[in-house]
């Protein structure tokens, strides 16, 4: 019995590798799985990366920047927007 490792627990796991990736002006992001899975890993990219990172993949509210342990469905499209550069498809 290994334990559950998901997307955003391997952005953590795998910050060494990840992060020189998602610095680079050539990458694009693509989350695909089930509803609610792209949460966790906007609110962990919002941990993980430097703010002029961060906004070339998510466009967010200020007031809602400041809180993502507050963030739910609803605020995703309302005040958490993928740029050009993130593709989220979840069903």
């Amino acid at each position: 019995g290994s334990r559950r490792m998901y997307v955003q627990d391997r952005l953590v796991a795998n910050r060494d590798d990840l992060l020189p990736l998602l610095c680079s002006e050539r990458t694009l992001v693509y989350i695909c799985g089930l509803n609610g899975m792209e949460l966790g890993i906007l609110r962990r990219l919002v941990e993980l990366l430097p703010a002029r990172w961060l906004g070339r993949y998510v466009d967010i509210d200020p007031e809602a920047l400041a809180r993502p342990e507050a963030w739910d469905r609803k605020t995703l499209g309302r005040k958490v927007r993928p740029t050009r550069r993130m593709f989220i498809e979840t069903y």
